[in-house]
C-alpha cells in the first residue's frame, strides 16, 4: 500500500520489545480500520498500552498500573516501544520510549534523545492526545466516557477536532467570565464604599456646621471676656490715677510739716538736757516707789492667808471673762449688721414664684423645640438618603450617556478593523464637511443596506459589485470631486477611488416591473437592497442591477430547463447572468452555431456584505437618556432646595432649643441666687437678734463695781493692819515724785510753740505712714495692672482670626457691638457657656476629616468611572469573543447532533447531542455537550448516564459519538478497546458496519480491539479477509515463550494471537459495507 494513503500522524509501524507479554513484535497497521481480535488475556490491550505510553500518556490514564515498571516483561530489566508515524512530503516520524526498572526512562524523537516536555510538545503538534477519551479509549476507561460530565465532553471534543484556537478561545472566555464577575463584585464593593463615604461626608458636614457654631460661641465668649478684661484694666487705671493723686497730696503735706518742724530743731536740742535730767529723776522716783511697793506687798502677803489671794484672782478672772465675752458679742453684732447690710444691697426685687412659673413654661418650650429638632433631623436624613439615590441614578445615567457617546457604531468599527483606508476617508470627510457642497457617500459596500437578513441576498449583491468598485466613494456634486482628489487623495495621501453621480443621471435601462414580468422572476438584484439615491443610481447605471433576475430554489436543478427557456427566449440571450437558489448561471450564444451555452457555479460567500448586513449603522439614541438626565437634575435641584429648607429648620430648632435652654439656666441661676440671699439674711437676722438681747442684758460697769466692792471689802481689813506702818514713807516718795513731775512739766510747757511742734510731728508721722502704705499699694496695683495687660494680649491672641495682637475685622465688629458694663458681659459669657454646654462635644478635626474624605470620595468616584469605562470597552471585546465562540460551538454541536441522530435512526433508535447552557450565560466553564438517547419506542430522550443506562447502551452511545465527530476531527488515529462489550449481536453488527462506512467515507485510522468476533465472522468475514488487496502484517516474535508461559496450550494460544494481532480492512470497504 502506498504511503501517500496514510494521513499525517497515522501509525504505519508498531514495534514492541520486552513489553508486557511480548518478547519482540513488529506490526504494520493499515491507514483506516484495524481490528485486533483475541480472547481475554491474549494481549490485545497490551498493544493499546504500548501505543498510549509511546504517545506520552501516563500509566494512571490507562488504568492498568500506576508505574511504568509494571509494563516491563517479567524477568527483564528494560522494555521499549517504537511507533512510526506517517509524514507525507517528508521522512516518517519515529517516536520511541525505553522503560527501565530503575525508574528512569528515555524518550527519542527521530532517533534523538529529548526531554519529556519537548517529546510531549512535538507529539501534541501532530494532534495526538492520548489523554482525551474521545480519541483514545482504553479498556479500563470505557466506562469513564459515559461518566464524563457535559463540561468534560465539550472540552475533550474541542481538543479532538484539533481547533486549538477554539480551545484557547474557550479558556479565554472562562477567564474573562471570571474576571467579569470579579469586576462586577469590585464595582459593587466600590459603590458600597462610595455610599458609605458619602454618608460619612454628610456626617462630617454636619460636624463642620456644629464646629462652626461652637467656634462662633467660643469667639463671642472670648470677646466678652476680652471686653470685660478691658473694662477691668480701665478701672484699675482710674484707681491708680486716684491713688497717685492721694500720694501727691500726702507728699505735699509732708513737705509743709517739715517746713514747720525744722525751726524747732535747735530748741529740741536745748530741751534735750532738761528732758534727760527729768527722766533720770523720774526713774529714781520710780525705783523708790517700786521698792516701797514691794515692801508693802511683802508685808501684805505675809500677813494675809493664801485663800484671800485666790478669791481675789478668781473674781478678777470672772470679770475679765465677762468683759471678753461682752466684747466678742459686740464684734459679732457689728459683723452681722455689716453682713445683713451687704446682703440687703445684693438683694434684688426678684419675684421667685413668678420666675419658677416662667421656668416651667420654658421647659415645655424646650421639650417642644427638642421634638421639632429631632423631626427636622429625621427629615434631613431622609432628604440626604433621597439625594444619594438621585446622585447614584444621575451618575449611572451620565456614565451610560458617556459610554454611548464614546462608542462607535458597528459600521465604523468594521471599517476601522478591516478597511482602514475607507475609515480614514470617512473621517476626513467628517472633518471637512464644511468645504463640501453636497453629500459624499462611501465606500459603496458600506452604504448598502440589505432589505432582509438573507445571507444569499448579501452574497448576490456583493458578487455583482467588483472589489475595485466596492471601496469607491460617490459625490453628488461635481465640484466636490476636484476637492477630494486634490486635498484628500493627493495631499492627505488617502488614495481611494472617487466618482461623481450628479442628480438626474440616467438610472434605468429597462422598466424593472416590465422586465420582471417578462423574465417571470420575483425580484431583481436592485430589489434586494437599499442605498442612497446617488449610490443606487451609480450601481444601476454601471452594473445594470435592475436587469439581473433573482430566482428562488425552484429554478435550480430540476427547474433549469424552464430557466433556460426564459433566459433564451427566441434563441437570443436576454440576460447573461441569472441567480437561482445558491447557484449563478451564465448564458451566452456560441459563435459557431448560435446555440445557447450555459455554465454554473455556486454563489461564493461575501463576508463583508454578510457582516455589514447585521451591523448597526447608527449609535443608540441618547435623547431619552438626556431627558431622563434633565429630569434627574431638576429633581436633584428641588431636593437641594428641600434640603436647604430642612437644614434651616434644623438650625432654627437647634437655635431655639439653645436659647430656651440658656433662658432656663439664667432664670434658675437668678432664682437660686435670690433664695440663697434671702436664706442668709434670715439666718443672720435671727443670730443678730439673739446677740443684741445678750448685749442689752449685760453691763460692764455694774460687773466691775460689783467685783471691786467684793475685793475692797475683803481687803479692807488687811490693809488696815499695815497702813499705819507704811503711810509715812509712801507719802514722802509720792511728794518727791510729784515735785519732779511738776518741774519737768514746767520745763516742757513754757512755750506754746512746743505744742505746735508736737502736733506737727504727730501729723507728719501719720502722713508718712499713710504715704508709705499708699506707695506700697500703688506699686502692687501697678504690677497687677501690667500683669493684666499681658493677659489681655494673650486673650486677644486666643480669639480665632487674630494676628500680631490685633483682632480680625469681623471679630472687631463683634467686639464693638458688645455692651460696656461688666454685669452685662458676665451675663453674655454665662449665656454662651450654657449654649456651649448644651451643644455637647464636637469633632475638633472635622474640617481635616472632611477634606480627607472629600478627596477619598472623589478618588472613589474616579475609580468607579475608570472601572466602568474599562468594563464597557472589555464588554464589547467580550461580546465579540463570545459570539465567535458561540457561533462555532453552535455549528459544531449542530453537525455532531445531526450525525449522531442519523446514526441512531439507522439503528431504529433516537439520539441527539445538544449544547447545555448555564443559568448565567457568562459562566463559560459550565457550558457542555449533553448526549441524549432513547432506547425504547415512544420514550423521550434522556441524558446518557452511567447509573441509568446499561453497559451495552453506553457502549453504543460511545461508539456512535466517536463516529459523529469523525468528519470534524483532526486527530490522526483513534483507539477503542472492547467498546462492543455489553452489546448484543445485532447492535454490534450495526455499529461495526457504521464504523466501516464512516471510515471509508471520512477517512481516519481506527484501532478497534474486541474479544468477540461475531460481527466480523458473520456473513463471510473470512471471505472478506481473503479478498483484502493488501493484508499487511509482519510479526516477529522472539522464541522466549517458555519464559513467559510454561503451559503448552497457552503458548499455542499466544502463537495464534500473535499471528492475527492486526487486521487491515481499509481496502475492502465495499465488501464490508455489504455485511
Amino acid at each position: 500500500m502506498a504511503m501517500e494513503e496514510f494521513p499525517r500522524g497515522t501509525i504505519t509501524k508498531i514495534e514492541l520489545h520486552n513489553f508486557m507479554t511480548y518478547d519482540h513484535v513488529i506490526s504494520w497497521p493499515g491507514p483506516k480500520i484495524n481490528f485486533i481480535l483475541g480472547r481475554n488475556g491474549s494481549g490485545k490491550s497490551s498493544v493499546v498500552c504500548a501505543i498510549a505510553l509511546c504517545c506520552g500518556s501516563s500509566p494512571s490514564f490507562i488504568g492498568r498500573s500506576s508505574t511504568l515498571q509494571d509494563f516491563i516483561k517479567h524477568g527483564q530489566q528494560t522494555a521499549s516501544v517504537e511507533l512510526t508515524l506517517s509524514n507525507p512530503g517528508g521522512a516518517p516520524v519515529v517516536i520511541r520510549r525505553i522503560l527501565r526498572r530503575s525508574k528512569s526512562n528515555d524518550c527519542f524523537f527521530n532517533g534523538k534523545l529529548v526531554k519529556m516536555e519537548e517529546y510531549l510538545e512535538k507529539i501534541k503538534e501532530m494532534n495526538i492526545m492520548t489523554d482525551n477519551l474521545v480519541q483514545f479509549l482504553p479498556q479500563e476507561r470505557v466506562i469513564d466516557f459515559s461518566l464524563m460530565s457535559p463540561v468534560q465532553l465539550l472540552e475533550n471534543t474541542e481538543k479532538t477536532i484539533g481547533e486549538l484556537n477554539l480551545t484557547k478561545l474557550h479558556r479565554e472566555l472562562i477567564e474573562k467570565g471570571n474576571q467579569w464577575e470579579n469586576a462586577g463584585q469590585e464595582i459593587e464593593r466600590l459603590r458600597r464604599a462610595l455610599g458609605e463615604a458619602q454618608d460619612k461626608l454628610v456626617q462630617l458636614k454636619q460636624d463642620v456646621e456644629a464646629l462652626d457654631v461652637r467656634e462662633d460661641i467660643v469667639i463671642q465668649m472670648r470677646l466678652a471676656a476680652l471686653r470685660k478684661d478691658r473694662l477691668e484694666i480701665l478701672k484699675q487705671q482710674a484707681d491708680l490715677r486716684l491713688a497717685k493723686g492721694v500720694l501727691e497730696n500726702l507728699l505735699a503735706g509732708l513737705e509743709a510739716s517739715s517746713a514747720i518742724v525744722v525751726p524747732f530743731q535747735k530748741q529740741m536740742v536745748k530741751g534735750k538736757v532738761a528732758s534727760n535730767n527729768a527722766t533720770r529723776a523720774l526713774l529714781e522716783a520710780k525705783r523708790e516707789i517700786e521698792a516701797e511697793k514691794n515692801r508693802f506687798d511683802s508685808a501684805f502677803f505675809e500677813s494675809e492667808p493664801d485663800n484671800l489671794q485666790k478669791e481675789n484672782a478668781h473674781d478678777l478672772g470672772v470679770l475679765k471673762g465677762s468683759k471678753k465675752g461682752h466684747e466678742d458679742r459686740l464684734t459679732k453684732v457689728k459683723n452681722f449688721q455689716t453682713a445683713i447690710q451687704n446682703l440687703e444691697t445684693q438683694r434684688t426685687d426678684t419675684d421667685v414664684p413668678a420666675l419658677k412659673a416662667i421656668v416651667l413654661g420654658l421647659q415645655q418650650e424646650q421639650i417642644q423645640a427638642k421634638k421639632q429638632s429631632e423631626a427636622a433631623n429625621a427629615r434631613k436624613l431622609q432628604t440626604l438618603s433621597e439625594r444619594r439615590q438621585l446622585d447614584d441614578k444621575l451618575q449611572s445615567t451620565m456614565m451610560e450617556i458617556a459610554r454611548i457617546e464614546n462608542s462607535e457604531d458597528g459600521l465604523t468599527k468594521y471599517l476601522k478593523e478591516h478597511d482602514n483606508l475607507s475609515y480614514r476617508a470617512r473621517e476626513w470627510l467628517k472633518q471637512n464637511a464644511a468645504k463640501l457642497r453636497g453629500t459624499v457617500h462611501g465606500p459603496i459596500y458600506a452604504e448598502i443596506r440589505m432589505k432582509t437578513q438573507d445571507k444569499r441576498h448579501a452574497d448576490i449583491v456583493g458578487i455583482n459589485i467588483p472589489p475595485a468598485f466596492q471601496t469607491m466613494f460617490i459625490c453628488e456634486e461635481e465640484a466636490d470631486l476636484d476637492l477630494i482628489l486634490k486635498e484628500m487623495v493627493q495631499q492627505a495621501s488617502i488614495r481611494i477611488p472617487v466618482r461623481s453621480m450628479a442628480r438626474g443621471t440616467r438610472q434605468s435601462f429597462i422598466d424593472p416591473n416590465a422586465f420582471k414580468q417578462r423574465m417571470e422572476c420575483p425580484a431583481v438584484v436592485s430589489d434586494l437592497f437599499d442605498a442612497p439615491d446617488a449610490v443606487k443610481r451609480f450601481l444601476n447605471n454601471k452594473f445594470r442591477m435592475e436587469n439581473i433576475p433573482v430566482y428562488d430554489q425552484s429554478m435550480d436543478g430540476a427547474g433549469f430547463d424552464r430557466l433556460k427557456n426564459i433566459v433564451a427566449n427566441g434563441g437570443q440571450v436576454i440576460v447573461p447572468i441569472v441567480f437561482a437558489g445558491p447557484t449563478i448561471y451564465k448564458f451566452r450564444t456560441t459563435r459557431m452555431n448560435s446555440n445557447i451555452a450555459s455554465s454554473s457555479q455556486p454563489i461564493t460567500e461575501q463576508r463583508a456584505m454578510r457582516e455589514l448586513m447585521t451591523a448597526n449603522r447608527e449609535k443608540p439614541d441618547v435623547a431619552p437618556l438626556t431627558a431622563a438626565l434633565d429630569q434627574l437634575r431638576n429633581a436633584l435641584e428641588e431636593l437641594k432646595t428641600v434640603e436647604q429648607t430642612v437644614t434651616e429648620q434644623v438650625a432654627a430648632a437647634q437655635s431655639k432649643f439653645a436659647q430656651v435652654s440658656a433662658q432656663i439656666q439664667a432664670h434658675k441661676g437668678t432664682i437660686a441666687d435670690a433664695e440663697k440671699i434671702s436664706n442668709r439674711i434670715r439666718t443672720n437676722t435671727e443670730e443678730l437678734r439673739k446677740l443684741e438681747a445678750a448685749v442689752q442684758a449685760f453691763s460692764i460697769e455694774a460687773e466691775q463695781e460689783k467685783t471691786a466692792a467684793k475685793i475692797r471689802e475683803r481687803n479692807l481689813k488687811s490693809w488696815k493692819k499695815i497702813r499705819l506702818n507704811s503711810a509715812g514713807a509712801t507719802t514722802r516718795n509720792l511728794d518727791k515724785t510729784i515735785n519732779l513731775t511738776i518741774g519737768y512739766m514746767k520745763s516742757h510747757t513754757e512755750s506754746r510753740d512746743r505744742r505746735l511742734l508736737k502736733t506737727n510731728l504727730t501729723k507728719m508721722w501719720t502722713d508718712w505712714l499713710q504715704y508709705r502704705t499708699g506707695m506700697v499699694d500703688y506699686q502692687r496695683d501697678f504690677r497687677r495692672m501690667m500683669d493684666n495687660l499681658t493677659g489681655h494680649v494673650h486673650l486677644i491672641r486666643d480669639v480665632p482670626g487674630s494676628s500680631n495682637g490685633r483682632l480680625s475685622a469681623d471679630a472687631l465688629k463683634l467686639y464693638l457691638e458688645l455692651p460696656a458694663t461688666i454685669p452685662q458681659l458676665d451675663a453674655i459669657h454665662k449665656s454662651k457657656r450654657n449654649q456651649l454646654n448644651a451643644a455637647g462635644d464636637v469633632n475638633e478635626n472635622a474640617r481635616k476629616d472632611l477634606e480627607k474624605h472629600e478627596a477619598a470620595t472623589e478618588k472613589l468616584e474616579h475609580t468607579i468611572a475608570t472601572h466602568n469605562d474599562s468594563i464597557a470597552k472589555e464588554k464589547e471585546r467580550f461580546a465579540k469573543l463570545k459570539q465567535k465562540w458561540m457561533d462555532t460551538i453552535q455549528e459544531l454541536v449542530g453537525k455532531i447532533g445531526q450525525s449522531f441522530s442519523h446514526f441512531y435512526r439507522k439503528m431504529s433508535l433516537a439520539g441527539d447531542v445538544i449544547l447545555q447552557h448555564p443559568d448565567n450565560p457568562d459562566h463559560f466553564e459550565k457550558y457542555g455537550f449533553a448526549i441524549k438517547v432513547s432506547y425504547r419506542p415512544n420514550r423521550p430522550l434522556e441524558t446518557l448516564s452511567g447509573q441509568v443506562h446499561s453497559g451495552g447502551e453506553k457502549s453504543v452511545a460511545t461508539a456512535l459519538y466517536m463516529l459523529a465527530i469523525q468528519e470534524l476531527t483532526k486527530c490522526p488515529f483513534r483507539v477503542v478497546d472492547e467498546i462492543n462489550q455489553g452489546m448484543d449481536a445485532e447492535n454490534e453488527r450495526r455499529v461495526f458496519k457504521m464504523i466501516v462506512e464512516t471510515a471509508g467515507r471520512c477517512g481516519g485510522q481506527y484501532f478497534i480491539l474486541s474479544p468477540k468476533v461475531s460481527a466480523i465472522q458473520q456473513r463471510g468475514a473470512t471471505e472478506a479477509t481473503d479478498r483484502t488487496a493488501q493484508f499487511r502484517q509482519t510479526i516477529k516474535a522472539l522464541d522466549s515463550s517458555a519464559e513467559v508461559d510454561t503451559d503448552t496450550d497457552r503458548r499455542q494460544d499466544c502463537s495464534v494471537r500473535q499471528s492475527k494481532v492486526v487486521t487491515d480492512f481499509s481496502d475492502n470497504k465495499a465488501q464490508i459495507r455489504d455485511w
